[in-house]
């Protein structure tokens, strides 16, 4: 069994100049223009504050200690001033066998890498540090685990390969739900070489190109205005990083390299038809030209006696405060059109049991009307509509039926390709020349600004007020949209 100040020095024997951290992976994996953000941008470029991403990030930390404490309740934490005498300390619980280890930083110099795992879990089978060796465990607060968790905790165990001298075999990632999955290391060897790749050459000053709408916080602005400025392909609703890839790996790089290539080049591309490429150069050429491009002829929409412009706000699952707590809705807001008069109209969740008194009130006034329709935009509301009613035993099938229930989203993006990026409802309506109240409100935050007013109703009332402007918003926006179709049939 080697000493641990041995290994201490053959694993801080510098390797490459640039050092590549754990979440550097991460990073690059989700967007690699984040992680040059990260490194390169004027900071000043940031966007504003996010009280939902502040909020993710207390959750995130909230679950991870909760899983230690539950699942290892023996392990050894660490504690440090530096995470090299920290890595010391790690090296030293390793050789004695500790069971579990969190929050272990670990340190490969000769590879150029470092990171803080969140667990090493001892093994059976010889290593350097005799006959046991150890196992990544991540922990993350998502109830899906995507690729860039995996390559993240497969760069933990390369990592952890080198230090104990062991290949590794697989690691293991638990997720909301407390369950631990396993990974086998060889099936995402070479994808993690080649992001450790990436990422060492955005280190080195290569920028990404920015893609629109796939940047995330704290970089989506300035990801945003970089799309448009280059008038990059994704700014075609519907092509994301992976296809912008694709696109790209074909030397299709803009908009006009789209519209020059025609839709029978793009059939060629894996996953594309004849609908596909001729949606796609209909919202390339309404951007490039700034002007809608009808894709199918329409009719006016019918009006009713009274009809509805209907959004609802939820709390889900991801953003519960109880890891793996059931979707919750807290609001039903509506613009209601009635003989010539427009007003808003909204049903508040008093807290997270009231979700069935806030259903039923809405179904009581949903009760007194008759001739009535309701328009939304994507499938949301139809499909919390229909969850909200199942789980509180209330029948909700005369709302969601499809002759009083209509998709706005799905008709107007049908008729026509806007003159925007993607094909939301914020993005079409601003263009339709209506403003939202609040900049800094959105469906994430007002997640959190309704989870404040319900802990004090009093003295955050202001808080609820600017949810439901933001609600009120939607639903205005949403009648914009359907009388804008209604004067363009």
């Amino acid at each position: 069994m080697a000493d641990t100040d041995d290994i201490y020095d053959e694993c801080m024997r510098r390797g490459p100049d640039r050092v590549v951290h754990a979440s550097d992976v991460l990073r690059y994996v989700s967007s690699p223009f984040a992680l040059w953000c990260d490194k390169f941008a004027d900071q000043g470029e940031r966007d504003p504050e996010d009280l939902f991403m502040t909020k993710l990030s207390e959750l995130g930390q909230s679950h991870e200690d909760r899983i230690i404490s539950d699942a290892y309740p023996e392990s050894a934490g660490l504690v440090y001033t530096m995470p090299e005498i920290g890595f010391q300390k790690c090296l030293e619980l390793m050789r004695a066998g500790s069971e579990a280890i969190s929050g272990a930083p670990l340190f490969y110099m000769p590879h150029g890498m470092f990171g803080i795992a969140d667990v090493l879990e001892r093994r059976p089978g010889s290593s350097i540090f005799g006959s046991h060796h150890y196992t990544v465990t991540e922990i993350k607060l998502a109830r899906n685990i995507q690729r860039h968790h995996i390559l993240q905790a497969a760069f933990y165990s390369k990592m952890l390969a080198g230090v104990q001298r062991r290949d590794p075999k697989s690691f293991g990632i638990i997720g909301m739900d407390g369950e631990r999955a396993e990974y086998e290391f060889a099936a995402y060897s070479d994808a993690l070489e080649d992001s450790i790749r990436g990422v060492r050459e955005v280190l080195a000053g290569s920028k990404p190109a920015p893609v629109y709408g796939a940047c995330p916080y704290p970089w989506r602005n300035l990801a945003d205005r970089g799309a448009e400025e280059a008038r990059d392909v994704s700014l075609v609703g519907g092509i994301g990083q992976s296809k912008r890839q694709a696109l790209s790996d074909a030397g299709i790089l803009t908009l006009d390299d789209l519209l020059n290539a025609g839709p029978d080049r793009l059939k060629e591309m894996r996953g594309v038809g004849d609908k596909t490429a001729a949606g796609y150069m209909a919202a390339a050429r309404a951007i490039a030209e700034g002007r809608p491009i009808r894709k199918s002829p329409g009719a006016p929409l019918p009006s009713h006696r009274t009809d509805l412009f209907l959004d609802l706000e939820g709390v889900d699952p991801a953003t519960s405060m109880e890891s793996g707590s059931e979707q919750t809705d807290y609001l039903i807001g509506m613009v209601v059109r009635s003989a010539g008069a427009d007003k808003y109209k909204s049903f508040v969740a008093e807290n997270s049991e009231d979700e069935s008194g806030m259903l039923s009130r809405f179904l009581d006034y949903m009760g007194g009307l008759d001739d009535f329709a309701i328009w939304h935009w994507h499938h949301y509301e139809r499909t919390h509509l229909k969850m909200m009613g199942r789980r509180h035993g209330l029948d909700v099938s005369r709302i969601i039926d499809d002759s009083v229930m209509f998709d706005l989203h799905r008709i107007a993006n049908a008729r026509y390709a806007f003159p925007v990026s993607g094909t939301g409802l914020k993005p079409i309506a601003k263009w339709m020349g209506y403003e939202w109240k609040h900049s800094d409100v959105g469906a994430l935050s007002s997640i959190i600004l309704y989870q404040e007013y319900v802990r004090d109703p009093i003295a955050n009332a202001d808080k609820l007020q600017r949810v439901l402007d933001y609600n009120a918003d939607d639903c205005w926006a949403t009648a914009r949209v359907y009388d804008w179709l209604n004067a363009h049939p």
